[in-house]
């Protein structure tokens, strides 16, 4: 990775990180669907994309009106059809709004630290990183979404220096399409701007109107899907339906922490629907869904020692678990972890190097501890992490800068608090990773 950093600087610089990006990301296409296996999720965006196409409803094959976000089936309808050569062009655009995502990891750091070395690591580390190259050979919401997602943080930054109407309109339409892609910014959204505010505080009423402006167009952006939302269900949807359901996903008897459950969860799931005069039969996707929300609450309250259980095993699988698109794949795991465990290790270098707390970086610090603290409720896969992996590589390319550079590398370490940080945080991950070793030779991951 250090001969590509510097010969990114001696050439290309940025443009052959890029081109490098975008081929490893080309390779994956045939490599992730070499026995034309799609996963569960790239079924559905196909077939909702095909419909959309060809001018039918979103209705996914379960019959659901609002269970998916609305924003990648309808960028998806625009390329796929019936023959191969849409799905391929559909997988080239994934490649290359993977290749986006570099770019704006890049354009984020030199923003926040304007340090070209560790500009141009950041983006190295996000443009190797295995997930984010099979998560952009996969038909699934990831790349769209991470284009809005480090596009609003691009957008968010520039409101602050010139707090315009334009740069608040920007915004909110960054963050709107962000949510249209995955509801579970909508979470975010509210702490982003609260970040921003706070930023902005000694010059409140400069950045008072454009943030005011981000939230009006970002209403506008999510109104016309709201509104077919109540045309459907005759309450307000926000975006999905899939909350209520992840919710009791997550904390039931028979939770793993993911998406399944093991043996014997329907029937339990039919016993409290009884319990509560319901037959499962005559439900509505939404009744369906609050009564799920509802049921899931009330086994975390009934049950707060095995929930505490539940939501250490979703942090575990959150944060630890390898993200590839296969869970039989052993090599690729390794690969993954590998490159998670490489990854904390030049995260911890450049954080370690900070001498005092920076403000400027609240947002980015809100966004990691959000989307950790969700899956302490909802619940949990290993992709869902790759929202924060590029933010994450922006602190890995200034660990890789600190050891590009050996006198600033030798000055850290006659640093105590420096090598303070770095033995107390190599200790930690020697411990987690450890652990986990333990648990996969035992079988019991």
């Amino acid at each position: 990775m250090s001969r590509m950093i510097a010969s990114a600087r001696r050439t290309g610089g940025l443009m052959l990180i890029l081109a490098v990006s975008f081929g490893l990301r080309l390779t994956a296409i045939p490599v992730v669907h070499a026995d034309g296996y799609y996963t569960g999720d790239e079924k559905e965006y196909v077939y909702l994309a095909s419909s959309l196409a060809d001018g039918g409803e979103f209705i996914d094959t379960n019959g659901e009106y609002s269970t998916r976000s609305p924003l990648y089936p309808f960028f998806l309808s625009t390329m796929v059809d019936a023959g191969s050569m849409g799905l391929l062009l559909s997988h080239i655009a994934g490649a290359v709004l993977g290749v986006i995502v570099v770019g704006l990891i890049y354009q984020l750091s030199m923003q926040l630290f304007g340090e070209k070395v560790w500009a141009l690591a950041a983006a190295a580390v996000a443009g190797l990183y295995p997930g984010l190259i099979i998560y952009s050979a996969l038909l699934q919401t990831e790349m769209l979404f991470l284009v809005f997602f480090l596009g609003s943080f691009l957008a968010g930054y520039r409101l602050l220096q010139k707090p315009t109407l334009a740069a608040g309109g920007v915004l909110g339409v960054l963050t709107g399409c962000a949510v249209l892609v995955r509801a579970v910014y909508l979470g975010f959204f509210p702490v982003f701007l609260g970040t921003l505010l706070f930023l902005g505080r000694k010059n409140m009423k400069a950045h008072i109107l454009p943030i005011a402006a981000s939230i009006l167009v970002f209403a506008a952006v999510n109104m016309p899907w709201l509104v077919r939302n109540y045309t459907i269900h005759d309450v307000l949807v926000p975006v999905s339906l899939w909350g209520g359901r992840s919710i009791l996903v997550a904390n039931n008897p028979y939770a793993t922490g993911t998406w399944s459950n093991h043996p014997g969860f329907e029937s339990w799931f039919d016993q409290e629907l009884s319990r509560r005069g319901i037959q499962k039969e005559g439900l509505t996707e939404y009744e369906l869904s609050s009564v799920s929300r509802e049921i899931g609450i009330d086994f975390l309250r009934e049950n707060p020692g095995k929930g505490l259980s539940l939501a250490a095993a979703r942090t575990h699988i959150f944060w630890i678990y390898p993200i590839t698109n296969s869970d039989s794949n052993i090599p690729l795991q390794g690969i993954a972890v590998g490159a998670d465990f490489f990854l904390m290790v030049l995260l911890l270098v450049g954080i370690a190097g900070f001498r005092k707390w920076d403000a400027r970086l609240m947002p980015i610090w809100a966004a990691v501890a959000v989307f950790s603290l969700l899956h302490l409720v909802l619940h949990a896969e290993a992709r869902y992490r790759l929202p924060i992996v590029p933010l994450l590589s922006l602190f890995a390319g200034i660990g890789i800068g600190h050891l590009m550079t050996g006198g600033g590398w030798k000055e850290l370490m006659m640093r105590k608090e420096f090598r303070s940080r770095l033995f107390t945080g190599g200790a930690i991950l020697a411990a987690v990773y450890g652990y986990t070793g333990f648990l996969f030779i035992e079988g019991r991951i």
